[in-house]
């Protein structure tokens, strides 16, 4: 049995939940692979045995090191057939300082006399306290493609004076100032080098009552300097030569509203069929010209001058608009380009005729875009008018300048 005390001992008692405690992250410097294959090295040329990194599985992060050495990859261009493979693989884009944290580099394989011919994946760097890289290896793109570990004395390729000792800053290895070294100053126009000479006694004794001469000098370059070039340079003028050029300029009906689907041969139309139609230029420069339909209008007959009824009229002289009287007929396209298109709905005249024929007039316009009134397109205000052209529509034959295209009726 449970005592009444108990059981009020036991209800009062909360739950405590577990806290969650989470690692923090694991820092490479500290937490990585060693990489010692001595075949790696910058050195190792015309190997015999041709390695591949590829083959190897990767996983997080390595440090490279040659005979017990700590040794960076290198982030300057390696010969052909070095580091034990066929293209090997450097940093591009140089090693990142440790305020940079862990950074993306690029890597480049060298071959075919080209330093950066294989550009492998991405790694991940990091530079660490201790004055060394660590590195995310992931698997090259693809053979032979091998990592190199950089064995090479950059201080033997430098020339250091007496006063000067070889280092490495910034990622970056150079010829630095001893610290005892005067150091140039800079006052934002000129670099001030300031020095002096300092005499030594002549006498030999313990004392000596002869001045010491310390004589104090300064050397000032400006930051900015102008220069003259002392050859005259005669700038050439050269004229394209004048000529004539050849365009033409074609009528299409199309069956879709996205004109992809052109008729072909002769046209057999519904009445009140929506009619897609094209007029596009070919043989001028997209870039530069547009087509702008000025007025459209359909004749019972081929000539042109016949009785016609309109589709697009003129509005002040600039360029076509649907015509008033027939609201199935809509401009798509006008002026933007080197085809305009509008379309209409199929009709016939009614003085017992069975075709149509479809005529424009057009003219190409230089570029120069402009919103017109309430018009959503922007059309092309011409700069020099072209000669005017007549152009009809009948399986692209040539009649009195004209192209025609037939249009049947299904009655």
């Amino acid at each position: 049995t449970v005592s009444q005390t108990s059981l009020d001992s036991f209800h009062n008692l909360k739950c405590l939940q577990t806290p969650t405690i989470r690692a923090p992250p694991v820092d490479p410097c500290y937490n990585y692979n060693i990489l010692d294959d001595l075949w790696r090295a910058t050195n190792n040329q015309h190997s015999s045995q041709i390695m591949c990194d590829s083959w190897v599985s990767w996983n997080g992060w390595y440090r490279l090191f040659i005979q017990g050495q700590g040794i960076q990859m290198p982030d300057i261009c390696v010969d052909e057939l070095s580091c034990g493979t066929h293209a090997p693989l450097w940093l591009n884009g140089g090693h990142p300082r440790v305020e940079d944290g862990v950074v993306t580099r690029d890597v480049c394989g060298h071959w075919d006399n080209n330093c950066c011919y294989f550009q492998s994946n991405p790694i991940k760097v990091k530079a660490c306290p201790g004055g060394y890289y660590v590195y995310e290896f992931v698997s090259p793109s693809t053979c032979h493609l091998a990592y190199c570990a950089d064995v090479r004395d950059r201080c033997s390729e430098l020339s250091c004076s007496e006063d000067e000792w070889c280092g490495k800053k910034s990622g970056v290895y150079g010829c630095l100032c001893n610290d005892d070294q005067p150091r140039p100053q800079a006052n934002g126009t000129h670099f001030i080098y300031s020095n002096f000479i300092l005499g030594t006694p002549r006498s030999e004794g313990l004392i000596s009552r002869e001045k010491i001469l310390k004589l104090s000098f300064s050397c000032v370059y400006p930051q900015t300097q102008t220069l003259s070039m002392n050859v005259e340079i005669n700038p050439l003028e050269r004229t394209l030569p004048a000529g004539e050029g050849r365009y033409q300029v074609r009528m299409i009906p199309y069956e879709d509203d996205e004109f992809t689907r052109p008729f072909t041969g002769k046209v057999d139309a519904e009445l009140d069929q929506k009619m897609n139609v094209e007029v596009r230029v070919e043989g001028v420069d997209s870039r530069q010209f547009s087509l702008v339909m000025e007025t459209c209008w359909a004749t019972p007959l081929i000539v042109f001058q016949f009785k016609q009824f309109d589709l697009l009229i003129v509005i002040v002289n600039i360029l076509g608009c649907p015509n008033p009287n027939d609201d199935t007929v809509e401009l798509l396209q006008n002026g933007v380009s080197t085809s305009s298109r509008f379309s209409f709905r199929m009709f016939i005249f009614t003085a017992n005729s069975t075709k149509l024929y479809l005529h424009c007039a057009v003219h190409l316009c230089l570029l120069k875009m402009l919103p017109l009134m309430s018009m959503v397109v922007r059309f092309v205000v011409c700069w020099t008018l072209c000669a005017l052209l007549y152009v009809s529509c009948l399986s692209n034959d040539i009649y009195q300048g004209f192209t025609q295209l037939d249009f049947l009726f299904s009655l």
